[in-house]
């Protein structure tokens, strides 16, 4: 498992096809388009902070670039950058909420 972040893509891809490069991410549950990512937006956090399988299924609708971090340096970046914790733990809330119709506020138990 591992956690992605996109980082970017390239301006010919931008260029080629406006619509695509607004969102170049697409992220499938179910089958169903559950979510749009554009650069500096990331996923595989879910999976690397409960050690449940994957949930999702990801597709680059152009060409990406993106930075891949295994769980031991997910976990040093969650140690390292104060703010970081709590923004992941939002999106975890927020993807939560959205695909399993879990309360936004509720508090989410990690497992070790």
């Amino acid at each position: 498992m591992s956690f992605y972040v996109v980082t970017a893509f390239p301006a010919a891809a931008k260029a080629a096809d406006a619509a695509f490069a607004q969102d170049p991410v697409e992220v499938y549950g179910a089958r169903l388009l559950t979510a749009l990512l554009n650069a500096g937006q990331y996923f595989g956090e879910m999976a690397l902070l409960s050690n449940d399988p994957r949930n999702a299924t990801v597709r680059a609708a152009v060409r990406t670039r993106l930075a891949v971090l295994g769980k031991e340096n997910f976990l040093t970046l969650l140690n390292v950058l104060p703010s970081t914790p709590e923004q992941i733990l939002k999106t975890v809330q927020d993807r939560s909420a959205q695909r399993w119709g879990v309360d936004p506020n509720s508090t989410i138990t990690l497992r070790s």
